[in-house]
């Protein structure tokens, strides 16, 4: 094929993949896409995705959908450590403020007899919130420009069970300002109790 007509052919074929919200996941160093049938050869590095530093953003501080618990209030606390797992994107080219890192580990404190719980992350993040027996439910907000000219808020929640070995964390943002903001990205992660 004539090298016009294969670049041609080549950049039809990148547009046509453009936007596709099929979702990829960040595993061993890469992000690979699952379900495509694509050779592990062609996984891009993490370090590849939008890095942090292009944005500017500040912690929001607990979201409207938190319990609003301050974290544990009580005198007798009990403490777990947990490992942040690999994301899970809604879409490739997306961006998340998702403030622990893959692989971070943290701490989990909490009212043994239930109350109020804080799960902190080594990197500094912090989640708080609420338990009941062995059900955990967590999150934290941040805020952030970006080079869509729109203001983001994003909410971030831990929720599951201690009884399973593991909680879910869900990523979602919305445009607070701006017009013709980007489309919003979302992202879920496994933490794994250690």
């Amino acid at each position: 094929m004539p090298r016009s007509v294969s670049t041609l052919l080549v950049s039809a074929l990148a547009i046509c993949g453009c936007g596709a919200r099929t979702g990829l996941v960040v595993a061993d160093g890469g992000i690979t896409p699952h379900d495509f049938g694509v050779p592990v050869d062609m996984r891009v590095p993490v370090d590849m995705r939008v890095p942090p530093d292009m944005h500017v953003g500040v912690d929001a501080g607990t979201p409207t959908t938190c319990s609003g618990s301050t974290g544990p209030t009580s005198t007798t606390l009990c403490t777990q450590r947990v490992r942040m797992g690999a994301l899970s994107l809604s879409m490739s080219t997306c961006f998340v403020d998702v403030r622990p890192a893959v692989g971070e580990e943290g701490t989990l404190t909490f009212d043994c007899e239930g109350g109020g719980a804080a799960l902190v992350f080594d990197g500094g993040a912090r989640f708080t919130g609420t338990t009941a027996g062995v059900d955990l439910d967590v999150c934290t907000g941040t805020e952030f420009d970006w080079s869509d000219g729109c203001h983001w808020q994003s909410a971030q929640h831990v929720s599951g069970s201690r009884a399973d070995g593991r909680f879910t964390l869900t990523y979602a943002e919305r445009a607070t300002t701006g017009s013709g903001c980007q489309p919003p990205c979302s992202a879920t992660a496994v933490l794994t109790i250690l």
